[in-house]
């Protein structure tokens, strides 16, 4: 958690750290005063964070200049203020007084490029009209390790994150970014390894360099569940070293087209769901070994190569929860297939499910075909739809099948 005073109010997490030892020390944060104490206190807990302890701390009587300094150095706060808010953390224990008069312990007067070097970073900081954040770059010497969960979280006015000249790897933590609906590009760079659970979730997100495509780099292993839900992404260039694409992961966005899945082991429900601009085919490789449920609810996809090597078709697995799909054709129902949950084929435009004759036994959920079908005339005239029946199947006597759906038995 890195925070200069000045926008302080843009981050949650350190605006509650702050207010917690302001609390605990018994030192007023309200008025004028508080203000100071504000300042004095977090550029305290940015000494503390990444100077460690044995360090000495002076303290600096500020100015009121934004540019030439940073950190306690805006506001000015004055030596009484000081004195008060340095006896205190001493009298806590979080400071220890040397014998140097009132001067020991604080943030020294750092120049812009002094505090880079000491951070290992360059947050290339922006500001609107209103002094509002809008773009966080990382520099090329940053020994960055993780963005904690929460970091950044709502910060409406956070614009662009860059990652591009991160050196060591590092860590996107839980719902880091969710909220940001200013945030319209983020670049990965090249050392980043995860990105956790709703990391980006009702942002504005579109893509990389201000484009829209997002890359995520081959460095990053792990994407957790709804990471990029609710953005408005449109392309994606998929790290060949993701082999689970977890659920909901672009659920509602603005998806126009999949991304290869070779490698690909697992994956989730409702990736795609209600991605409205998505159309076209989902190609699942023979890698894929679960697939979830709600992925053609809401979305214009019209047809899925199903991988061979996957045995269980889950609940929801070609229609969406509620939400009609437009899916028109399945092929490759491989003959490992062994359960078919519930609502599986409850699509109104599909009028073919072929399963091989040579499949295994099969046991159905009974209503795993409804809905089958249902986009037709009123009359049912010139409509026909077919599903076949595999050998062995087992509970398709007690299955839900529409009057108008053909069954065929490859017995």
């Amino acid at each position: 958690m890195f925070f200069r005073p000045i926008y302080l109010p843009l981050n949650e997490a350190a605006s509650g750290l702050v207010l917690a030892l302001a609390k605990e020390l018994g030192i007023s944060v309200s008025g004028k005063a508080g203000k100071k104490h504000t300042v004095l206190l977090s550029s305290f807990i940015f000494c503390a964070q990444h100077l460690g302890s044995d360090h000495l701390l002076q303290w600096p009587t500020g100015n009121e200049s934004k540019s030439q300094r940073i950190y306690s150095l805006y506001p000015a706060a004055g030596l009484p203020t000081i004195h008060n808010v340095r006896r205190s953390l001493i009298s806590a224990g979080y400071v220890e007084e040397y014998d140097w008069g009132d001067q020991s312990s604080g943030l020294v007067g750092l120049s812009n490029a002094d505090a880079q070097e000491l951070m290992g970073m360059s947050f290339g900081m922006k500001k609107d009209e209103g002094g509002n954040t809008i773009n966080f770059n990382f520099g090329s010497n940053s020994n960055l390790t993780s963005i904690e969960a929460y970091a950044f979280r709502e910060c409406e006015s956070l614009r662009q994150v860059d990652f591009q000249n991160s050196v060591t790897p590092f860590t996107i933590g839980n719902r880091s970014f969710e909220g940001c609906t200013k945030l319209v590009s983020v670049n990965f760079g090249s050392t980043v390894t995860s990105i956790g659970a709703y990391a980006f979730k009702f942002s504005g997100v579109k893509g990389s360099n201000y484009r829209t495509t997002i890359v995520i780099p081959n460095s990053v292993t792990t994407i957790s569940g709804g990471a990029f839900e609710f953005t408005k992404i449109n392309y994606v260039s998929m790290s060949e070293n993701v082999t689970v694409i977890n659920n909901n992961l672009f659920n509602s966005s603005d998806l126009k087209s999949t991304w290869d899945l070779t490698g690909v082991t697992y994956f989730g429900g409702s990736v795609l769901s209600s991605n409205i601009n998505l159309k076209g085919s989902l190609y699942l490789p023979n890698s894929v070994t679960t697939f979830g449920g709600g992925n053609f609810g809401g979305n214009g996809l019209t047809s899925v190569r199903f991988s061979p090597t996957i045995t269980n078709i889950a609940s929801y697995a070609f229609s969406g929860f509620g939400i009609q799909s437009e899916l028109t054709n399945i092929s490759d129902i491989g003959t490992n297939v062994t359960f078919v949950g519930s609502y599986a084929f409850a699509c109104p435009n599909l009028k073919d499910v072929y399963f091989p004759v040579t499949s295994a036994p099969v046991s159905f959920s009974s209503n795993a075909c409804i809905g089958l079908g249902t986009n037709r005339p009123a009359d049912g005239s010139g409509y026909q739809a077919y599903f076949h029946v595999p050998v062995g199947a087992t509970g398709y006597d007690s299955v839900f099948f529409p009057n108008y759906v053909n069954l065929i038995y490859d017995l």
